[in-house]
């Protein structure tokens, strides 16, 4: 359930921002699942494997949301290009 969410942030920063600003997104991804580990008492071998986990989440939904902001962006342009294409010749 955690994942799904930070997927979806990643997902909402990917839209917004640049890469710049996935980089303390995911610091402090990882900050919160190593203190969320630490105090629910896991072993260390675990902690980093969700630390993993959360920057791979973060990370996959950045580039699905950079995609959905590639694709939106297109398409205004695809409008105009159509709007400027000669419509035959002579």
């Amino acid at each position: 359930m955690t994942l799904i969410l930070i997927l979806l942030l990643g997902a909402l920063i990917g839209t917004q921002v640049r890469v710049f600003g996935l980089i303390p997104t995911t610091i402090i991804a990882i900050l919160g699942s190593v203190i969320s580990d630490r105090i629910h008492d896991v072993s260390s071998t675990f902690t980093i494997l969700t630390a993993l986990a959360v920057a791979a989440a973060l990370q996959i939904g950045y580039f699905i949301g950079a995609c959905i902001r590639s694709v939106r962006a297109g398409q205004g342009s695809r409008a105009t290009a159509a709007r400027d294409w000669p419509r035959g010749i002579g």
